[in-house]
């Protein structure tokens, strides 16, 4: 027995020296309290007017602005929707993130919540908000329009709710609250060897040029716009103001330069050639043209030269020139 008693009076000595298993100074065997059982959460934290910050009661969502309507909403996440009517001033707004403030401006894309659902609201560069449609956050058979939030498709209070964002279509209107589809742009040119096509990636009519067009090569005399002429050290030649074609099958002669020009024409298109000797050197003239319509081509002039001394300072010219018979 003597024994036992030393036993379990060391050990009670041991584990008063030692501390025991206690927790924060609690001994359970002074039979009192615990001194601090609290465990001090972990919170969010977040700066003024951040939607987002975490809560468990109204009162966590205090952003510090009088104008904005706080509140915890489901998931325990802070909600802070921007009231006008709570500034007093003239002209303000009630901003997120600074509360009442004069001016449109903004700084963040919350300062540019307009209270529709189906937008999705930015703060574009310069501090101007804008107001993107989204049509997909509406449910089937209704468009986002960006006054009255989703509506029945058609439906709409102004033009911009009608807008389709193409350009091809043409401008929509929306007229006695329904939306009318716009006038397609006019992107004739009334040129005939030109195509006419509107293009939606560029927001522009465009009109590329059409190989072979205007029906066929014609004979005939024709006045040229644009004259071609040129002189340098070898001598010189024009202005040429009048050309005339000559046909023999698909043989093309064009007189009225220095010499005759021959080659071919196939379909609307010809292109002629020819040599002349002056001052020491070889003159190629070459001329090409397309028939537009009937009675006028549109075409272009080239001179090279051959064997011509560079002192005399002659290099080879072109230019454009239209036809059109008398």
């Amino acid at each position: 027995m003597l024994l036992r008693w030393c036993s379990l009076g060391l050990l009670a000595l041991y584990l008063g020296a030692c501390g025991g298993p206690t927790r924060g100074g609690f001994n359970p065997a002074d039979g009192g309290e615990p001194s601090d059982t609290r465990v001090t959460p972990v919170t969010d934290t977040a700066l003024p007017g951040d939607t987002g910050r975490r809560c468990a009661r109204q009162e966590d969502c205090d952003d510090g602005f009088p104008c904005t309507d706080d509140a915890c909403v489901v998931g325990g996440v802070c909600e802070h929707l921007p009231n006008d009517r709570l500034c007093r001033n003239p002209g303000e707004r009630c901003f997120p993130t600074r509360g009442c403030a004069s001016g449109a401006s903004c700084m963040s894309d919350m300062d540019c919540d307009d209270r529709v659902e189906c937008t999705r609201d930015l703060c574009a560069a310069g501090g101007a908000c804008q107001h993107l449609r989204n049509d997909g956050r509406c449910t089937m058979g209704q468009v986002c329009s960006v006054t009255s939030g989703c509506v029945a498709m058609g439906r709409c209070a102004m033009d911009v709710d009608c807008d389709d964002r193409a350009f091809c279509n043409g401008t929509e209107r929306c007229v006695g609250g329904m939306c009318q589809p716009g006038t397609p742009p006019d992107c004739s040119d009334m040129e005939p060897c030109t195509g006419d096509v509107c293009n939606e990636m560029a927001r522009r009519c465009d009109h590329p040029r059409l190989e072979m067009c205007g029906g066929m090569v014609m004979a005939g005399t024709y006045t040229l716009d644009m004259p071609p002429a040129y002189t340098c050290g070898a001598g010189s030649f024009g202005p040429v103001t009048r050309v005339t074609l000559a046909l023999t099958g698909t043989v093309v002669t064009v007189t009225g330069f220095p010499v005759p020009l021959t080659g071919t024409a196939m379909g609307a298109m010809f292109s002629v050639r020819g040599t002349q000797s002056q001052g020491g050197c070889t003159w190629q003239y070459n001329l090409q043209g397309s028939f537009t319509r009937a009675g006028r081509f549109d075409g272009t002039w080239n001179l090279a030269f051959d064997l011509c001394d560079v002192t005399r300072m002659c290099f080879t010219r072109s230019g454009l020139l239209t036809g059109s018979s008398m």
